[in-house]
């Protein structure tokens, strides 16, 4: 996989790769899967310019993610996840989710 590419196309990526082994191994064909994408955790930008900080970017990657067959999409905002404050604002998820799910009710 392409170091650079998109993270919304990576997550797309994986995501059709694991549905494809499901439907196709016989022995979880039968098996109900539920995939979770968890597209960023405390992962920053400096390490990955790639990975959806902002909320245009979350809202993006969500978006694809549940297209390519995730059916959980678990973000973090810019907050800090680790070593911040313990309740982080509720304005920037509501600002992504709210976009999210105008496109996938």
């Amino acid at each position: 996989m392409d170091a650079f590419l998109p993270f919304a196309s990576t997550c797309a990526h994986v995501l059709s790769q694991t549905a494809v082994m499901a439907t196709t191994d016989p022995h979880t064909a039968a098996e109900p899967l539920i995939i979770e994408a968890a597209i960023n955790g405390a992962t920053p930008k400096r390490r990955n310019p790639h990975v959806p900080r902002s909320t245009a970017e979350v809202a993006a990657d969500g978006i694809a993610c549940f297209n390519a067959g995730a059916s959980i999409v678990h973000n973090h905002t810019e907050d800090d996840v680790l070593g911040g404050p313990t309740r982080h604002a509720t304005e920037p998820y509501l600002e992504s989710w709210s976009e999210i799910l105008a496109s996938r009710p």
